[in-house]
């Protein structure tokens, strides 16, 4: 009974945390990854702000040291909760795609190359990460 009630308690906590907005110092309360239309795609809770920001990167280590990036400013419209966002995708009315052209950073030793990441491979590890403005 006490396990059955502890669990009970873990869900509920944790569906209030997916479905609760607030403004606090992260970008978004919550994101998540799906597959919508065959196509991979964010699902961002951006709790009222006005944009976000999603990197989605290669997160491998790789004796080239190039970063592989696919980078997208979205303004959400409405000051809506919620934002799919399909990744690797063209920008759309309210988007706006800043990783289409190869550029290096830095200089010397400690430079390193940015390429656009223009599909996701099996095998691989993905990240992605959120920046949001408040209102």
């Amino acid at each position: 009974m006490r396990r059955s009630l502890a669990v009970a308690v873990a869900a509920f906590m944790a569906w209030m945390s997916l479905g609760a907005c607030y403004l606090g110092p992260s970008p978004a309360q919550y994101a998540a990854l799906a597959v919508i239309g065959g196509r991979p795609t964010a699902v961002i809770a951006v709790c009222g702000r006005s944009t976000v920001s999603i990197d989605l990167f290669l997160n491998e280590d790789t004796m080239d040291g190039d970063l592989h990036l696919w980078s997208v400013t979205v303004t959400a419209p409405n000051r809506v909760d919620e934002v799919e966002v399909e990744l690797l995708g063209k920008a759309r009315p309210g988007w706006e795609v800043t990783s289409n052209e190869e550029h290096v950073i830095g200089t010397g030793l400690d430079s390193f190359r940015v390429i656009p990441l223009t599909s996701i491979e099996p095998g691989h590890r993905y990240t992605t990460r959120l920046v949001g403005k408040r209102p």
